[in-house]
């Protein structure tokens, strides 16, 4: 049973799961990631213990929110909290799904650019 999930939101950012019965190791279990727009992503785990999960925001996954899934033994636990997606850190308002192709308009204020 998933009973809280810590993370920013933003792709590839950390998510920490915690509960009880994920199992000592992972072994054949795995752990799936379910966005609001329907996609199932199996994600990579990079730390498993019987009550926390560390892994990462798939970056695939379309900005909104979604939500992780625990299978041990071929059986699912319930659905963690829902988890927002925000995309790229420091993208502000504008969120960029990863693979999107971004133009750069050029400046027409007068104003220099200065980093």
């Amino acid at each position: 049973m998933i009973s809280g999930v810590s993370t920013s939101g933003f792709y590839t950012a950390p998510a920490t799961l915690n509960g009880t019965g994920f199992g000592a190791s992972q072994g054949a279990s795995v752990l799936l990631f379910y966005p609001a727009a329907g996609q199932v992503i199996e994600v990579s785990v990079t730390s498993w213990t019987n009550t926390v999960i560390q892994t990462s925001i798939p970056p695939e996954a379309d900005v909104g929110s979604g939500y992780f899934v625990v299978v041990v033994g071929g059986t699912p636990s319930l659905r963690s909290p829902t988890v927002p997606i925000r995309g790229v850190s420091g993208a502000g308002d504008a969120s960029i799904r990863s693979g999107t192709t971004v133009i750069l308009a050029p400046n027409t204020e007068g104003t220099p650019y200065a980093p």
